[in-house]
Order: C-alpha cells, then structure tokens, then sequence
C-alpha cells in the first residue's frame, strides 16, 4: 500500500476506539518503515484515549528511534494524565538526541498539568540549543501549564536583546 493510503487507515482507524483497533495500530507504529506513518499512527492513538492505547505509545516511545516520528509519539503521549506515562515523559525528555523531541516531551509534560513540570521548564529555560529552541518549547510549556507568575515568567523573555526566535514565542504565549 502506497504511505497515503497507510496514513488514510490510520486516520480512519482512530474514529473507532475499539481494543481491536488499538492493537492493530500498536503493531503498525512498530513495524512501520516510514517516519511520518508512525507520526500518524501515534496521533491516531493519542486521540483514542485509553489505557491500552497510552501502553502502545509506551512501547513505541521505547522502540521507535525515527527522531520526526519519536516527536509525534511524545505529543500523542502528551494527551494522556496517566502517572506512568508523566514518569516516562520526565525519565526521558533529557536523553531525546532531537531537541524538538526534548521540546516535544516538556510540552507534553505541561499539558498534563503536573507542577512537577515547573522543574523540567526552569532546567529547559537555562538548557542551550540551537536556534533556541529548547527554551522557546519551554515558554510554550509555560504558557500551557499556566501557573499563577507565567505572565512575569514570560514578559522577561520579550525584552530587548532575547533572541528573536524565543523573544516572538513568548510574545506569541502572551497573546
């Protein structure tokens, strides 16, 4: 089958949240050969929103080594408030050799809404990266957790002299 008809049964596949469904998208992601089918099998999986779809994601995050395809895995991870997918995210957002999987991993950490996700977003903000883009997912996981200082947390990345790239994502949190 050609790699839009596999993202199409994904797709298709994730309207009907089935145990069934779930284990033929679990073994998909694993076999899967190409980056972004994986992507889609994993959102499809994150939009079913059970148990066994949170320990295929699991299994996938351990399995799957495609950096594009391990990012989408960390944001279906991400809709899940499971303790033991937030002991994953937070064992394993510093070893993601992709900074936009460790961005990926610290949003999806955030959107949970754990405050333990406040410590991950203070070590992030002082982490280097290229093109700043490990301290501008930060901010955005700071915007999405929304603690009660976010707003002074932001306003001290917009002043003059920031990087651009992190200085317009915290405007952008701001909005």
């Amino acid at each position: 089958p050609h790699v839009l008809g596999r993202v199409d049964a994904a797709k298709a596949l994730a309207k009907f949240a089935s145990p069934a469904v779930v284990d033929v998208l679990a073994k998909a992601i694993l076999s899967e050969k190409f980056w972004h089918v994986q992507g889609e099998i994993a959102q499809a999986l994150g939009q079913i929103r059970t148990p066994a779809a949170a320990q295929a994601l699991l299994k996938a995050h351990a399995e799957v080594e495609h950096p594009k395809a391990r990012r989408a895995i960390l944001y279906a991870l991400g809709e899940f408030r499971e303790s033991q997918v937030r002991d994953r995210l937070l064992k394993t957002y510093g070893s993601e050799k992709s900074y936009y999987a460790y961005n990926q991993a610290v949003r999806a950490l955030a959107r949970q809404g754990d405050p333990a996700a406040l410590d991950v977003i203070d070590q992030s903000l002082k982490t280097d990266s290229w093109n700043d883009i490990i301290r501008s997912g930060a901010l955005e996981a700071l915007a999405a957790l929304k603690p009660s200082d976010a707003v002074a947390r932001l306003k001290k990345h917009t002043a003059y002299g920031v990087p651009d790239t992190r200085r317009m994502t915290a405007i952008r949190c701001l909005a």
